[in-house]
């Protein structure tokens, strides 16, 4: 079972046993979010099972790791392929740099009406100190954020669950543990967060604590002293006014029915951010949860050297010799060279196919790349399956998105007849014709998403074919994406 899956399924059930109906960042439903991550844990479960790895142990954390990283990078290369098919659908959350307001459930939105900044207005992200967001003090004791998971145990927290200190983390990313208060061995846990900044995956021993939640119980029932911003906030006793007079205006504002919850946000030079979200009791105007994140890398953080280490699953690889007549085999001909999906980036850099940036890419992730070749240019997802970090030529090239325009004029071919240059009925007649019956064809979006194995789901983004239809009724993009 995905350990972070897990992890989140008991943050939300702690929520829901605490008497919370919402996610003290979000806003969203409990209840709601744990039928999300149900059918996500469903998915990741049913397209993970061909992720290479030596360790059992480590296999099942691995596969998340990259069913999440897949999932980021398809969604970043389609956009970034589609934004004519997707334009609508981001308008409402564009300008990210003003200032964002948001009310949920209003019951009375002239509450509010302060906190809504004009048209012209700038958030001022650097108003807040940086060391509100940087530390917490429990009981009498303060700590950093982020701080090394190392320094919190060497100070008598304990992990929950000890299996938890030996699950590893791929580049950047994060996972919820459970760490008991010093001194006590109950039900006094605290919910933490867990980064992996080193480009090597590291187990959660050698990561960071990079955020805290702490909720009404943790200080009325659990009789911990809670405070942040220099013990001006304080868990079970601060006022909304109190709170507005030391951090001002918020970034976010969330009307929640039972409480009313103020987002601050800290934006670095290098687009990292820290966050913190603090939800009043309507009832008793007091602080009722404490949600503190920051994210952006210790200034002492050594980065690991990446060296010329080749993955062994490299070594794998065997070119097809012709292009064949199954869509579904992964199969793809770009300039009279057929590869087959997974391929190692090699290949395509001894076929005249340059990287438009070389750059390393961290151990367990995907990530979306740019090849020229000529006047010509390919957009590939490549991914690092291994738990080091490795140089760019020593990737797998998973996914390749091609676009249709006749601007582009790319020669490539799909097997089974399937052409860039189809129209919408055409598409559907080649899949009929293939004996394809297990897709999905959205109207609305115009896009098709076909799985590589039928039997399985047309949400596995890590082994699909997927073609966006224009307003004209022809092809516009295919993107084909194929872990193996």
């Amino acid at each position: 079972m995905n350990d972070n899956w897990q992890n989140e399924q008991l943050r939300i059930q702690d929520m829901i046993n605490k008497g919370y109906k919402y996610d003290p960042v979000t806003g969203q439903p409990l209840e709601q979010m744990t039928k999300m991550y149900s059918a996500q844990h469903n998915t990741a479960v049913s397209t993970a099972q061909g992720t290479i790895d030596k360790s059992q142990g480590k296999k099942k954390t691995n596969k998340a790791a990259l069913y999440i990283a897949t999932f980021g990078g398809v969604t970043m290369l389609l956009i970034a392929l589609t934004i004519g098919h997707i334009v609508s659908n981001l308008v409402k959350y564009a300008d990210k740099d003003k200032p964002k307001f948001y009310v949920e459930n209003s019951i009375d939105e002239d509450y509010f009406e302060k906190y809504t900044p004009s048209d012209d207005s700038e958030y001022d992200k650097k108003d807040i100190d940086l060391s509100y967001f940087s530390s917490f003090s429990i009981n009498g004791n303060t700590y950093e954020l982020p701080g090394k998971v190392q320094d919190y145990i060497n100070s008598d927290w304990v992990f929950n669950n000890d299996n938890d200190m030996d699950t590893v983390l791929g580049y950047g990313e994060s996972t919820t543990v459970y760490l008991h208060v010093p001194g006590t061995v109950s039900d006094n846990t605290i919910s933490f967060g867990v980064t992996n900044f080193s480009l090597d995956a590291m187990p959660i021993k050698d990561c960071y604590i990079t955020s805290v939640e702490f909720y009404e119980v943790d200080g009325s029932r659990k009789g911990n002293e809670i405070s942040i911003c220099d013990g001006k906030i304080v868990l079970c006793q601060t006022s909304e006014e109190e709170v507005l007079e030391t951090l001002g205006d918020p970034y976010h504002a969330f009307d929640m029915s039972q409480s009313v919850a103020y987002t601050y946000r800290y934006e670095s030079d290098y687009d990292m951010y820290s966050e913190m979200t603090i939800h009043i009791d309507k009832q008793n105007d007091r602080v009722q949860i404490i949600s503190v994140r920051n994210r952006i890398t210790p200034e002492d953080f050594e980065q690991v050297e990446v060296t010329d280490y080749v993955p062994e699953y490299l070594s794998g690889y065997e070119a097809p010799g012709t292009l064949g007549d199954d869509m579904l085999s992964g199969n793809i001909q770009i300039q009279d060279v057929v590869y087959n999906l997974p391929a190692p980036i090699s290949v395509f850099i001894e076929n005249g196919w340059e990287p438009y940036n070389s750059e390393d890419v961290g151990a367990l992730i995907e990530k979306v790349v740019t090849l020229k070749k000529g006047g010509d240019s390919l957009t590939v997802t490549v991914q690092n399956n291994s738990e080091k970090a490795v140089h760019l030529e020593n990737t797998m090239v998973t996914g390749v998105s091609l676009s249709c325009s006749s601007r582009y004029n790319l020669d490539a071919k799909m097997p089974g007849g399937l052409t860039l240059t189809m129209s919408d009925k055409e598409i559907a007649s080649c899949l009929e014709k293939n004996g394809i019956t297990n897709y999905e064809h959205r109207k609305d979006t115009r896009m098709y998403k076909i799985p590589f194995d039928q039997s399985s789901s047309a949400d596995d983004y890590g082994n699909i074919l997927i073609i966006y239809v224009n307003s004209d009724g022809q092809m516009d993009t295919l993107s084909i994406h194929k872990r193996g």
